[in-house]
């Protein structure tokens, strides 16, 4: 079944002020995203690109309820020093099996993904063993796990050589193209064919 528009109104985040009360952290956002469609999140740092995918996700307090079927990828690659590729990948099936949030656990097979994240020859490294690229790169098998309808992504680039670069552009045209949408923070520019932007403004 085709998916609904995601519609957002006046999405406000606050923050207890130190003058008593709560302050907003940016202009309240509205905005309406068609599926098959991405909105890149744009603004200097404090501006609350990450404060809004987060009240999105339902980690930050926020006037909107979370969204029902979504894929979050913060700052933090979220990896276990001591384990490595293939574990990390089993350990995200069981996760998603148990606590899902999508519409369902992927069953493409761990060598597929490690190939298509460019890790084959660091499937038995230790994470603490990967370089900044390849553990952001390794966060990624998340995105070819979990079949959730919205991905949020908090600058995804970050740390990512120019083939890496290209191959996140990759999955992210393919999940659109199969209907999904994708609410990316960036500070850089992502050629996302037919993507919105929303350019935020923080309250001072």
């Amino acid at each position: 079944m085709p998916l609904s528009p995601l519609t957002v109104s006046n999405l406000s985040c606050t923050r207890p002020s130190v003058n008593g009360g709560d302050r907003n952290l940016f202009a309240p956002v509205s905005f309406t995203l068609n599926p098959a469609s991405a909105l890149i999140l744009r603004g200097e740092n404090g501006s609350g690109k990450s404060t809004l995918l987060r009240a999105l996700a339902g980690l930050f307090p926020s006037n909107t309820a979370p969204l029902s079927s979504f894929l979050y990828l913060g700052h933090a690659n979220a990896l276990h020093p001591d384990m490595n590729a293939i574990e990390h990948l089993n350990f995200w099936r069981t996760l998603h099996a148990t606590h899902n949030t999508g519409r369902d656990v992927n069953k493409v097979a761990n060598e597929l993904i490690l190939e298509t994240l460019g890790l084959t020859a660091q499937r038995h490294q230790l994470a603490a063993q990967l370089s900044n690229g390849q553990k952001r790169r390794l966060s990624f098998g998340r995105l070819l796990l979990q079949q959730a309808d919205c991905w949020l992504l908090d600058e995804p680039q970050a740390a990512l050589d120019n083939a890496a670069h290209q191959m996140l552009l990759k999955l992210i045209a393919q999940h659109l193209a199969a209907g999904g949408m994708a609410i990316i923070a960036s500070h850089d520019e992502l050629a996302i064919q037919g993507a919105e932007m929303i350019e935020l403004r923080a309250y001072t």
